[in-house]
């Protein structure tokens, strides 16, 4: 009768969960990927149909399956932000090596009027436009002070579509050629201008 009862439980569980990530579409592959879920979130196929049976199976295991999960993973983060230190600190540690060898050895610069006199390209300044209002105006200066230093500096993407993105991304893997970016649509700063 109790494993009967068990088995009954865990199946209403199971439906309660399903009934839950489907009312919500909660696809466990789109709130990773992408960090949100809703009806609103773009998909693609009826991947979020197996998206969500997962979110639904995972919720019906409760809450003491979800807080030994978080623990973990808590504890992981806990783990790879000592070896981040660590590594940090090793890199300090290198930083400071080098500065001491070469303390000694005066640094070479070539004066100004010396370096040739650079102009302002018209392609980087019509892609500083296309930057978020947030960064336009400081990535201006920064460009404008590089060519006030005569230092060639030439900006080659600021914004991109959804699209573009996607083409970028298929580079290497459904397209021939090298893996250019990690980001998917939506993913990445370019999509929203403000990556310059």
């Amino acid at each position: 009768m109790e494993k009967k009862r068990e088995r009954r439980i865990f199946a209403i569980s199971l439906i309660s969960g399903g009934l839950v990530s489907f009312s919500l579409k909660a696809d466990l592959f789109a709130v990773i990927n992408q960090g949100t879920f809703g009806w609103n979130t773009p998909t693609t196929g009826y991947s979020w149909i197996i998206g969500c049976l997962f979110t639904g199976f995972f919720l019906s295991w409760g809450s003491k399956f979800w807080h030994d999960l978080l623990e973990i993973l808590l504890e992981m983060k806990n783990i790879r932000r000592v070896n981040v230190k660590v590594k940090t600190l090793e890199e300090k540690q290198k930083e400071v090596e080098f500065d001491e060898r070469f303390a000694e050895q005066p640094v070479v610069s070539i004066p100004l009027e010396a370096k040739p006199e650079v102009k302002e390209a018209k392609p980087s300044l019509d892609r500083i436009k296309k930057l978020h209002l947030k960064l336009r105006m400081e990535a201006f200066q920064i460009y404008r002070e590089l060519i006030k230093q005569r230092t060639p500096e030439r900006i080659t993407d600021t914004l991109r579509t959804f699209q573009e993105q996607e083409m970028l991304y298929a580079n290497g893997r459904t397209k021939p050629g090298k893996i250019v970016t990690k980001a998917k649509p939506g993913q990445s700063y370019h999509n929203y201008g403000l990556a310059p």
